[in-house]
């Protein structure tokens, strides 16, 4: 007798399992713990909806686990491929260096972008973070076609703009985001650098005291605000700033340096020469090429010191007044300074050697 042919089985709801919808919720409002259990209780009980693995990456994702949310993503997206996945895994797999497949699943994401102007500016996030700028120039446009008042849009091709030195597009760009969303802090943030690299410090100080009103907590806008006050003269004000920021990013050298600046400009020479070291770790690489160590302060008497220049061709005149000193304490000081400046320092008493070229790796100094 003929079996009676089997039946598709539609997977019922399991009781205290939450739907995906609520699991999405809870998600978003960061109760990741929560969604988590809820997704190996489904998929412990013997569900397998590409939903509950997409859910679990997702939470992985936003833990920064991207290893651990390789696994479930790949699944979700060889059994359901949709663009969303799509763009997660592709997100998953460049944070662990495998661009190339990252890459690829962008690829397919962009093929089937849904028509609505979030998904074009996912979708653009995704070839601007892969750097293709141009391709994600086009994204962001086509959803500000679909919307013209999407702000995320216009902000990310304000960033690009900067990027490219059109500040004067980027500066409108930003500045329609802000219309559009006015509580978009992180365009706040990047029009204000904008306005800065314009030389427009006062707008920069107005626009960035206005987010700093919406969101106290934010390093970068306490930075832009030190960096424009420093360049309007307000050395002080900017001081405070930028201990404001370093409140919040102790280790930043990019506003250490600018503090380091401003306390030179007001005066305060013993801090600000001290902070002025963390210009090696923002604006300037520390020679290498040099078979000697960094003069310390060792006694200089019958010892050879290689004075070399580090910056402009001001600051190597300014500071070329302390070679006496040197000379005092008995050293034998040979300079090394850019061509245009041989001729000028050859004049200086008491020093044994001025080049331009010199080969400092033969140990023939006892310091630099």
């Amino acid at each position: 007798m003929m079996k009676n042919p089997a039946r598709a089985r539609v997977t019922a709801p399991s009781p205290g399992i939450p739907s995906v919808a609520a699991l999405q919720e809870l998600i978003r409002a960061d109760k990741l713990d929560e969604a988590r259990r809820a997704v190996l209780l489904a998929l412990g009980s013997g569900r397998r909806d590409a939903e509950f693995y997409a859910l679990l990456g997702e939470i992985a994702l936003r833990r920064q686990q991207f290893a651990r949310a390789r696994w479930p993503l790949a699944r979700a997206v060889r059994m359901q491929p949709r663009f969303g996945w799509h763009l997660m895994y592709a997100d998953c797999l460049r944070r662990l260096g495998e661009t190339t497949e990252a890459r690829l699943q962008r690829d397919l994401a962009a093929k089937e972008v849904p028509q609505t102007p979030l998904s074009f500016y996912a979708c653009g996030r995704a070839f601007e973070l892969d750097g293709a700028l141009q391709r994600a120039s086009d994204l962001y446009q086509e959803a500000l076609r679909l919307d013209p008042s999407c702000a995320l849009a216009s902000h990310r091709l304000g960033v690009i703009a900067i990027g490219e030195g059109r500040i004067a597009e980027a500066c409108d760009l930003l500045e329609t985001s802000l219309r559009d969303m006015p509580h978009f802090v992180d365009a706040y943030i990047d029009y204000g650098s904008a306005l800065a690299d314009m030389g427009r410090f006062e707008e920069s100080v107005r626009l960035t005291r206005k987010a700093l009103a919406l969101d106290s907590s934010q390093y970068a806008l306490w930075h832009n605000l030190g960096h424009a006050l420093l360049n309007l003269d307000r050395s002080v004000e900017g001081i405070e700033a930028l201990d404001r920021a370093l409140a919040i990013q102790p280790d930043s050298a990019t506003s250490r340096f600018s503090r380091a600046t401003a306390l030179l400009k007001t005066g305060q020479f013993e801090e600000g020469w001290r902070e002025y070291e963390w210009r090696w770790r923002k604006t300037q690489i520390p020679r290498t090429d040099i078979a000697a160590p960094l003069w310390q302060g060792e006694p200089l008497s019958g010892q050879r010191i290689l004075l070399h220049h580090e910056q402009g061709f001001g600051d190597s005149i300014q500071f070329i007044r302390f070679v006496p000193q040197l000379l005092e304490l008995g050293a034998i000081v040979t300079l090394l300074v850019p061509t245009p400046l041989v001729r000028l320092f050859q004049g200086i008493p008491g020093v044994t050697q001025v080049a331009a070229v010199l080969d400092t790796g033969d140990g023939s100094f006892d310091f630099h």
